[in-house]
């Protein structure tokens, strides 16, 4: 799914068809400047939240 994080961090169950998945930014860690100052990564916190065709545990 494309909209999904590279990296899951955080996974809830809500109900049983709904699943919220989740990652943060590592508090915006990127490079350092030229003056040696951390630049941040402009990288978001992501929270996407799956509806399920079916309950879990459904045959």
């Amino acid at each position: 799914m494309p909209s999904l994080p590279g990296k899951i961090e955080g996974l809830a169950l809500l109900d049983s068809r709904t699943i919220a998945l989740a990652n943060d930014n590592d508090f915006g860690l990127g490079d350092f400047g030229p003056d040696g100052r951390l630049v941040d990564s402009g990288v978001p916190n992501r929270l996407v939240v799956v509806r399920l065709p079916r309950p879990l545990g459904a045959r």
